[in-house]
């Protein structure tokens, strides 16, 4: 009687059909993979695949790797690199944007046979949850007449926090022109309004900072300028025109024409009698 070595049993399944004998398909193989923590919005993560093979040495087959996710709103379709018959691979995943939670990602690694052609390896992704920073509005720069107050619309918002929980606040870079406590902030919601009110008898320029805190602390934040104008004030009367201003911190120039601007010396009061000494024109300048 004829034998078959023991040495060929793993590989052979004798499968009377006639007189034809049919060869068993080795399923392929892939090594586990680790389950993974990221934190929320970090962008993409690249996974490597190892062990990838058709599960015998002798089984030359084109290999086919895919995956598929539980939770697509969390970890949308896992992009998968793999060229036949690597043993590596990579898998790329990319977290939905302000998404956290767990999803199962399944990689399947498929020969092409009839049968025992598959094998699968799950894994858990963990998207941990960060807190977002709110969101605040630009605001242009502003031009305002001394005195006069001014209404600005803002608009805020956060991904966790309701707006209505967000609290604005701002600050000024010249406390003797905008002083903070001249900031006011009115509106609800995500449609805030700022109403800046500046000191009265001042002009020139403020840096202000506008600042959203959410109830994690976290902030948002811009500035803009706002420039406050002079307001002067020429009467014509009998003898001779009048100039007139109100700004403590003004100080009263004049030139003639194409001449260079000088200070009124000795420095001029308002109201400001203008002698009659040719065509002359008059500004304000900051002290």
């Amino acid at each position: 009687m004829k034998t078959t070595p023991c040495s060929l049993l793993p590989f052979l399944v004798a499968v009377l059909a006639g007189n034809s004998a049919v060869l068993a398909n080795s399923p392929p193989t892939l090594n586990p993979i680790p389950d993974l923590t990221l934190s929320e919005d970090s962008g993409n993560h690249v996974v490597a695949l190892a062990g990838i093979s058709s599960g015998a040495p002798e089984e030359v087959q084109t290999l086919t790797v895919t995956a598929v996710t539980s939770d697509p709103n969390l970890i949308p379709a896992p992009l998968v690199q793999y060229t036949s018959p690597n043993a590596t691979g990579a898998l790329t995943l990319t977290p939905a944007v302000n998404a956290s939670g767990t999803a199962t990602i399944t990689v399947i690694v498929n020969d092409g046979q009839p049968a025992d052609n598959t094998v699968a390896r799950s894994f858990v992704v963990t998207v941990v949850p960060v807190n977002d920073l709110p969101t605040l509005s630009d605001i242009p720069d502003q031009i305002v007449d001394e005195g006069k107050a001014t209404a600005i619309a803002v608009t805020v918002s956060d991904v966790e926090t309701p707006a209505s929980s967000l609290i604005v606040s701002g600050s000024s870079s010249n406390p003797a022109l905008i002083p903070a406590t001249n900031l006011a902030f009115g509106g609800s919601g995500t449609n805030r309004i700022l109403t800046i009110i500046p000191a009265p008898k001042q002009f020139g320029t403020a840096t202000i900072n506008v600042i959203v805190t959410d109830t994690a602390g976290a902030t948002a934040r811009t500035e803009f300028q706002v420039m406050v104008n002079a307001q002067i004030q020429i009467k014509m009367a009998e003898a001779s025109p009048i100039v007139i201003w109100s700004a403590t911190n003004a100080v009263l120039q004049h030139c003639i024409e194409w001449g260079q601007w000088e200070d009124m010396l000795p420095e001029a009061t308002s109201p400001y009698s203008v002698p009659p000494s040719g065509a002359r024109f008059y500004r304000l300048r900051k002290r």
